[in-house]
């Protein structure tokens, strides 16, 4: 007679991803099954924003959809300086700015478990991804929401304010995610524009005159840097 367990309530993310991993790899010792009840969030224990929940909430927050992955980074480094009950995302520079792993790889969960799909277009040699949220990532996403109704309502209006300044193109969102990555670990109090360029060169960036302009000015947008 196999047994029934309920799995602890580790978080919704957690608990659907590790009782569905467990059933794809087989039944586990002793003939246990582990029993999901629902995707609810009737549970107990008070849980954190984690990178899966604040990824579906920016596609939400723009239609359902999104394209360009560097994008998406770029709006969630910006979202994670401002949301509240978050669970820590750390990011290191990389070409483009501002990149964290845990937000790549947990793009690839969703992807793999359906709530999102992906399409890949290549021109030439650049391979462009767009994402859309699933019907199971659209319920997931909502109940989210209706959790965090406030970090919803600060990555909404930061999706808004990035949509409205550039369109959500990759290029100047990495302008402002490397002018603020700058200005949050170059080890000065203030900066010129011609300070942002030198200490630029630390990460191994290179940023004009007018990038670093154009940055600012979203960063001001945001409420994320002001002018003197």
């Amino acid at each position: 007679m196999a047994r029934v367990v309920a799995a602890p309530a580790v978080g919704i993310w957690a608990l659907h991803l590790w009782g569905v991993k467990r059933l794809l790899w087989g039944m586990p010792p002793n003939n246990t099954i582990i029993f999901i009840q629902s995707m609810s969030l009737d549970y107990t224990m008070s849980r954190m924003l984690d990178v899966h929940d604040i990824i579906t909430l920016t596609l939400h927050a723009n239609d359902d959809k999104l394209s360009n992955r560097t994008a998406l980074q770029k709006l969630i480094y910006f979202e994670t300086l401002k949301l509240k009950q978050l669970k820590k995302i750390t990011y290191r520079n990389h070409f483009y700015g501002p990149f964290s792993y845990q937000v790549a790889s947990a793009l690839d969960d969703l992807v793999a478990f359906s709530y999102l799909s992906e399409q890949v277009s290549s021109i030439y040699d650049y391979e462009s991804y767009h994402y859309e949220l699933t019907k199971s990532g659209k319920k997931y996403v909502d109940e989210v929401k209706g959790e965090f109704a406030d970090n919803f309502e600060i990555i909404k209006d930061i999706v808004d304010t990035c949509n409205n300044h550039c369109n959500l193109q990759a290029s100047p969102l990495s302008y402002s995610a490397k002018a603020h990555y700058i200005l949050a670990n170059g080890g000065r109090d203030q900066y010129t524009i011609k300070d942002v360029q030198d200490t630029a060169k630390d990460f191994e960036w290179e940023i004009s005159e007018d990038d670093v302009k154009k940055g600012f000015d979203l960063l001001e947008k945001l409420n994320l840097a002001r002018s003197t």
